[in-house]
This record gives structure tokens, sequence and C-alpha cells, in this order.
């Protein structure tokens, strides 16, 4: 009986046999080696988030895992558009490895001009945006999805420029301009402006402007960050002020009226993305290119197409954000844009027979600013009369807008009066003191200093006094309509001055300064 309970030998050592590889097989057996539950570790390095991007781009990042990484998922969707509108977005791509599988990219927004689906040859329209990228292992494990926002933007700023507002070659009369320059006109983009490039020509077609930014000699003058919001006006020079250099660059005498013409160019803040972190593919001219954003040098006269796109009685009633999403694709019409396409003037080029065929043209003179003339008292040089003053005599100003049609704020007036010791000889050093005595009001002015006028002053508060040279007394504030002085005693401190320079047989000289 018992030895039908006994096993054989044999058949427990061809058991036990049997166990062996069943123990030892495979990543999921429980001696050395274990199941994959850790999921991989993935991060989104470039581009950072909510930047303006241009051209096809690359989005790049980091990667690992404790066994092997299956795949990168990429995912596209549209932020600021439905699915009914145009141009929504919702793709999924496959991202690339590096053979050392610790980092990935994948190129985004491809250009092809023959694609009918396309934006102006890019695969996505402008707009807002969110990336979301997800990394597998083998297992099914994934890291989670990261997300980044940007905006794509390629294409540059649209403007319709009022001043200066005649082309070349157009048969009207040039935009005339006074003492200051400006450019005038309505800008829209979907981001910053960073940039207005202004280069101008005589009428011998040779560049008279030049200055140096970031310590690059440039031939056209830069301004910075360009508004945009409810129409533009950007001062480019103004003749006697800070921005006189640039004027006396353009126009060196100090009167008469010239000619010239001038190339505009715009430039957003948008960037190329194409050199991630750990790269070097990229050279030094095309790391500086990537930098810069849209830049454009085309513009559409006002007079073009006011009536018949932006007017809302006779035209469209379009605005200037509305001209730039049909230009971009956004929107369909096909009558703004055919309109739009035969205005366009491109102010870089110009043709074989004429360089400044699509040149904007203009006038300056420095002599044209706001005109003012002073009745009662004056000084003559040559064989003219001088004009005297005593007591009970009115000194009178009358002020007219000049060329550029700027009228004078009236309490931006002040009368300034000085002694000389001698009646002046030389109009040319008299102009020249009065010019340092506007500087230095401006100076004043724009530190917000406190005027005190002569009938005001006091032993804490005396009169404002500005020195120029040495040929007299420092230069006296007697009068300042900003700040309402009365005018009897105006005209009091006034009398009492000429009284006591004609009783001393000295000669004075009156200046007011106007700031527009």
């Amino acid at each position: 009986m018992r030895r039908l309970f006994t096993v054989p030998k044999l058949l427990i050592l061809f058991s036990s046999f049997l166990l062996l590889p069943l123990i030892s097989c495979g990543e999921d057996s429980g001696l050395g080696a274990s199941i994959d539950t850790k999921s991989p570790v993935l991060s989104i390095e470039y581009p950072e988030s909510g930047v303006a991007i241009r051209d096809s781009f690359i989005l790049a990042g980091t990667c690992s895992d404790d066994k092997k990484i299956a795949k990168i998922t990429v995912t596209v969707r549209s932020l600021d558009k439905d699915e009914d509108d145009k141009g929504f977005v919702d793709d999924s791509f496959l991202a690339d490895m590096a053979l050392d599988e610790l980092s990935w990219s994948i190129t985004l927004n491809e250009y092809d001009d023959s694609n009918p689906n396309y934006f102006n040859g890019w695969k996505y329209a402008d707009g807002k945006y969110e990336v979301g990228v997800t990394a597998f292992d083998n297992a099914g494990n994934n890291s989670g999805t990261y997300s980044r926002t940007f905006e794509i933007d390629n294409n540059p700023p649209v403007f319709v420029i009022s001043n200066p507002g005649v082309v070349k070659g157009s048969g009207l009369n040039p935009s005339a301009y006074g003492s200051i320059f400006t450019i005038d006109g309505t800008i829209s983009d979907n981001h910053t402006v960073s940039f207005m490039d202004v280069k101008i020509f005589d009428v011998n077609g040779e560049c008279v402007s030049s200055e140096t930014y970031d310590g690059e000699s440039l031939p056209f003058f830069r301004e910075e960050d360009i508004a945009t919001a409810g129409g533009t006006s950007v001062q480019i020079a103004q003749f006697g002020s800070s921005q006189n250099q640039r004027y006396a660059t353009i126009h060196p005498e100090d009167h008469g009226t010239e000619y010239y013409y001038a190339q505009i160019t715009l430039t957003d803040n948008t960037k190329a993305y194409k050199n991630p972190p750990k790269s070097s593919a990229r050279t030094a001219e095309e790391l500086e290119s990537d930098s810069c954003g849209n830049s454009s040098s085309k513009v559409y006269l006002y007079d073009s197409v006011y009536k018949t796109l932006m007017s809302s009685r006779n035209g469209m009633g379009l605005s200037a954000a509305n001209l730039k999403d049909i230009l971009a694709g956004l929107e369909t019409n096909d009558e703004a844009l055919a309109i739009l396409n035969e205005n366009i003037i491109d102010t870089a080029a110009g043709s074989d027979d004429d360089t400044m065929a699509g040149k904007l043209s203009f006038s300056l003179n420095p002599e044209s600013n706001p005109i003012y003339n002073v009745n009662g008292f004056g000084l003559h040089f040559g064989n003219g009369t001088d004009q005297t003053a005593s007591c009970g005599n009115t000194v009178s100003v009358t002020v007219t807008a000049g060329l550029d049609g700027t009228n004078v704020a009236p309490d931006s007036v002040k009368l300034w009066i000085k002694h000389l010791y001698e009646k002046p000889s030389d109009p040319a050093a008299l102009k020249e003191d009065l010019k340092k005595l506007q500087v230095e009001v401006t100076k004043l002015e724009n530190n917000e200093y406190d005027f005190i006028v002569e009938a005001d002053k006091s032993a804490d508060n005396p009169t404002t006094t500005i020195h120029t040279d040495d040929a007299g007394d420092d230069w006296l504030l007697i009068y300042d309509y900003f700040q309402g002085n009365d005018r009897k005693k105006a005209a009091v401190s006034l009398q009492k001055h000429f009284l006591s320079c004609f009783l001393q047989r000295e000669f004075l000289s009156a200046h007011i300064i106007f700031l527009a």
C-alpha cells in the first residue's frame, strides 16, 4: 500500500528540470528583471511659450525613459478659430527622435506656394495655436501631454499712408513740410511694429539719410516701437530740436525749399525659430536674419484706397485690420483684393528708367514753421529804423500757422528779454544765440521745471534766467502764457526794462519761444 504513494526519483528530477526555465525567462519574471511601470520623461525646450513666429519653425525638446521610447506625438490646434472658420487647424504628427533618444524635434508650418489651400504659401494661417507633445514607451506608458501656446504671423504690417502721400511721377505736387517732417497714416499688424526705417534721397537720387544705431551705421533713420492704435504719426526730423541733426543731414541750409524722395520700411517683432538648443546649424548671418520680423516697404496711398475700400459712405467700410486679413487670406473679398493689388506701391522699387519712380515725394523748408510778428518794438540790421519802446507803448504779437499747418498752443508762449551792451551788427550771431535759448528752454520744459516770471519773483523764487553767452545779460522771463500771468504786470515789467535800457543807451532784443 505504501508504494502507491511513493514518487519515483526520476519523476521529481524531471519536474524540477521543467520548472527552472519557467522561473528564469522573460522581463515579467520575478528574478533579475522587472515589469516596465515607469513613464517617459519629456519637455518642450524650444521655442518658449507665447512667442510670435514667422516662417516654418522647429519645435524641440528633451526626452528619456528607463527602457525605450516608442514614439512622440505632436498635436497642433487653433485657439482663435472655430471648426467652421477658415484656417482652423487640428493636426497630429510624429516627432523625430535623435539617435541617442535623449531629444526630439519636428518642423511645423511647411511652405508650398503651389497649394491653393495654404495661406500665401504657408500651411497655417496667421493666428493663435496650441501644441501638445506626448511621449510613449513600448509598454504603453506615456509622459502626459506637455503644451505650449504661440502665435503665427507671416504677413508684414499693412500701411495706408496719408503723408507723404504723393509718388514721384504722379503729376501731383510733392507733400510739403516745413520745420517738422512726419510720417502719417494707419498701420495694422497682429503684433508690435518694432521699426520704421525711413531712407531719404535728394532730387539726384543720392541718399541723404544716415545715422548710427546700436553701433551700426545705417543709411536711413530708424524709429522704434511704432504706435498703431488710432492712427500713426511718427516724427522723423525737426529743425531746431533734438532731432535737428537729422534735419540738418537732409537739409543742410536753414532756409529755402528742397525736394526729396522717401523709402519707408516697416518691420514687426516676429522671429524665425530654426535653431533649437545644442544646435549650431545656423550661420551668423542666418541667425541675424532669424531675429528680424516680417518686413515690407510696400504702402497704399490713402487717396487711392480710402474712398473705395475704407469709406463707410462711399466705399466698403473696411478697416485697416480688414485689409490685413484679406491680404493674409483670412477674409475672402475678391473685389477688395483686386483693388489692393492694383494700388500697392513698393517704395523700395524703381524702374529701369527711373530708380525713384516708386518713392514718396515731399519737400522741406525749415523756415515754414509757425510764424509770429512783433509790433511795437523791433531791431533792424542795416539801414532800417529801429522801433523803440517807452512807457505806455503796447507790444503785440500775431501768430499764424506755417507750412506745417500746426497751430501754436497758446499756453506754450513765453517772452524773454535780454540787455545787450551794444547794438548787434551780425544777424547770424544773434540767431545762434536765440537757438541756444530755445535749446535751454526745451530742456527745462522736458524736466517739468517751474518757470518764474519777473513780475512774480520773490526772495525764495527768483526770476527764471538763462545764460547763453557773454555778449549781454542773461535772458529774463517776463511772460508765460501757461501760468496765466497778468498782462498788465507783464507790461509794467516790460516797460521798466525797456525804459532802463533806453535811458542807459543800451539795446534790447526780444524773443518768443513757440512749442507746437
